[in-house]
């Protein structure tokens, strides 16, 4: 579960990250989550990066 949290902390910042970088790029992940409006896409990016947070401070240890 760690490395499933640490992904998706990987994608939420970089979803939440490249609109501020370079704003007239069209990403097609991106451009889906803008189909449902800007409030909602930043509510899945944030969403997202929360999920993997928790995911990450719940996954157990290994070994």
């Amino acid at each position: 579960m760690k490395e499933l949290g640490l992904f998706l902390i990987f994608v939420g910042i970089i979803a939440t990250a490249l609109p501020m970088i370079n704003p007239t790029g069209n990403y097609v992940f991106l451009d889906w989550m803008n189909n449902w409006g800007p409030n909602a896409a930043w509510a899945i990016r944030g969403g997202i990066t929360l999920l993997g947070f928790v995911l990450w401070r719940v996954g157990g240890r290994r070994g």
